[in-house]
């Protein structure tokens, strides 16, 4: 889709180079300068890609000058978000309500906390 349809709308394609591996192994292999901007399209669903998309974040984080941008992200982010609102309301014995113990709420900007990005990866990291 992206080579027929979309590459041929960008201006400096020259500069674009895609690459046709699993991510979770290249992301290993690459280095801080290598690239500016990575886009991820890896998965059909925003269910799908949960854990990849945790774990590449993850990995891609140690390059800090590399922006990445990844299908269904938002999609992604908001599934997690609601998974931590069940959370918060039914506990259960699953792995975030456990890790929700640890974390003192004790006004409504401790709720807020728990759903910026970062803390949201903090409590999906395994």
């Amino acid at each position: 889709f992206f080579v027929d349809n979309v590459l041929p709308e960008i201006e400096n394609k020259t500069k674009i180079h895609i690459i046709n591996k699993d991510p979770l192994k290249y992301g290993i292999e690459l280095k801080n300068n290598d690239y500016n901007y990575i886009f991820v399209d890896i998965y059909n669903s925003a269910e799908e890609g949960i854990p990849t998309y945790l774990e590449l974040k993850n990995k891609l984080s140690r390059i800090p000058y590399c922006q990445s941008f990844y299908y269904q992200e938002e999609s992604i982010i908001t599934l997690l978000e609601f998974e931590v609102t069940n959370a918060l309301l039914k506990p259960s014995s699953n792995e975030i309500s456990k890790k929700l113990t640890n974390y003192k709420f004790v006004n409504i900007y401790d709720y807020r906390k728990i759903f910026t990005f970062k803390s949201l990866l903090e409590l999906y990291k395994k």
